[in-house]
């Protein structure tokens, strides 16, 4: 039993009726399934015994009430909109950064194209200038550490902070082409052959297939920044991140293979070569272990919710 609460911002463990202070730091709460109730505002008197009601379950409800915020109780709709704008105000953010970054990275694509490919982008590949393919590479390289600070600084927590850099990686992506199609109308469908990637070489295949990818990493983000506000999200093990390796290698040299044996002699072989045929049964068998190893860890993460005494967001 808990009588007077007084705190600008903390975390409660709400179990059948009693509230326990339990990590202020963190701002959030753990009721006794182990999903999150976030303190939105100061909490600064319970008005009465949180123990007034005869059943455990209308005490529990009494505890929750009295903390002021309700999100992770289905059938409730106490702050249903702060909690919506809570939960997805920064997704917007994210999105409208990424979008624009697109946008950046679209133009840049015009400008090359215009100098090294005035009739339109086709294959056989223009082998570019050495000074201005290390400036691509860095460009390139930039654009990554972009996506990659921005997670860090939106994320409220190590998974946070991956999954912003997963859900804004996969927006940036597609809203490539969407800019490309409005400035150039180009592609002409998503299965016109693009130069996709310059790092370490130059990955090669029809756009729907980097499109694929990218909404797989989109809603792997999504999934996670709602793991995330439920509670601490359990240890993702070495199995899981061995399998999201393998899955990832085998898209990139899905990408690739074709590639890297005409780059000797300059990629004098490159500049020769059209390609034809894909091997879209790599990217759908990457794409298959990535989900489905994800899928099933994310079905437990969401199920079988780690310890509250964790701090949220660690790898409990």
């Amino acid at each position: 039993m808990l009588e007077s609460l007084d705190f600008a911002k903390g975390v409660a463990l709400v179990c059948f009726g009693e509230a326990y202070v339990h990590d202020v730091s963190w701002g959030r709460a753990w009721y006794h399934d182990g999903q999150a109730i976030e303190i939105a505002y100061p909490v600064t008197a319970v008005p009465k015994p949180l123990n007034s009601h005869g059943t455990a379950s209308e005490r529990w409800l009494d505890g929750l009430r009295s903390l002021g915020y309700l999100p992770a109780v289905p059938g409730h709709d106490l702050l249903l909109s702060e909690r919506v704008v809570r939960m997805w105000f920064p997704v917007v953010n994210a999105t409208a950064y990424a979008v624009a970054m697109a946008y950046l990275e679209s133009t840049i694509v015009v400008y090359l194209r215009r100098l090294y490919y005035p009739r339109g982008f086709d294959f056989p590949l223009i082998i570019i200038d050495t000074p201005t393919l290390l400036l691509e590479l860095g460009r390139e390289a930039a654009t990554i550490v972009m996506l990659a600070t921005v997670g860090i600084a939106a994320g409220r927590t190590s998974v946070g902070k991956f999954a912003y850099f997963l859900y804004m990686f996969g927006v940036w992506d597609i809203f490539y082409y969407v800019w490309l199609k409005v400035f150039l109308d180009w592609p002409a469908s998503l299965l016109t052959w693009d130069v996709l990637f310059l790092i370490p070489v130059p990955w090669v295949g029809p756009a729907l297939a980097p499109v694929t990818v990218a909404v797989t990493m989109m809603g792997m983000g999504l999934i996670l920044l709602r793991l995330e506000q439920r509670g601490p999200v359990r240890r993702a093990g070495s199995l899981l991140w061995l399998s999201q390796v393998v899955a990832s290698l085998m898209i990139i040299v899905s990408f690739t293979m074709d590639v890297v044996p005409r780059l000797p002699d300059q990629g004098a072989l490159l500049a020769q070569w059209t390609p034809a045929v894909y091997r879209w049964w790599m990217l759908g068998l990457g794409q298959c272990l990535a989900l489905s190893t994800f899928g099933v860890w994310a079905w437990r993460a969401a199920t079988m919710p780690a310890s509250p005494n964790a701090p949220a967001g660690s790898d409990d």
